[in-house]
């Protein structure tokens, strides 16, 4: 919908576009006549209301939302002593699109998951050694930057 509306507020400024050159023309056609080297041509209402017209069409142009109001998620990956996790295997699962997305936490532990749409998502994390840590439900509005710490348990050799 909103590339069907941003397509047809292109088109409606490209074709006052031609309007307004057209109008320059018949412009430049009437000041020949008023100097005597040609025949005068009525300017229409429209090649006169034509930049009136593609400056209010350019503005709501402006006006129409763009891309959706993105978010992010970011935070650290420790154990439970507060000791960082580097190379976590982090998985976002969108419930809306069921769509995932993968990273891995930095040398530091630090992760973000960044370019995301409002919607539920779960997440996952993934390091040998230890247990999985499980967030089974993140609830993300437009615009929120989320914190969201991830503590992993030890996995007790068997």
């Amino acid at each position: 919908m909103l590339q069907m509306n941003l397509d047809l507020s292109n088109q409606f400024v490209g074709s006052m576009t031609e309007y307004v050159a057209e109008d320059r023309q018949d412009q430049r056609r009437n000041r020949e006549h008023e100097e005597g080297l040609g025949e005068p041509i009525p300017t229409s209402l429209v090649g006169q209301l034509a930049p009136i017209i593609a400056c209010i069409a350019l503005l709501l142009q402006c006006m129409l939302p763009g891309r959706p109001a993105l978010s992010s998620i970011r935070g650290n990956v420790e154990d439970g002593s507060g000791v960082v996790i580097p190379g976590a295997s982090i998985t976002l699962h969108s419930d809306e699109n069921k769509e995932d997305l993968r990273i891995i936490s930095g040398a530091s532990g630090q992760y973000e998951l960044k370019g995301l749409k409002a919607g539920r998502y779960g997440l996952t994390v993934h390091r040998s050694g230890f247990s999985d840590a499980v967030v089974g439900s993140v609830s993300l509005d437009a615009k929120q930057e989320l914190r969201l710490p991830i503590t992993m348990a030890a996995q007790l050799p068997r």
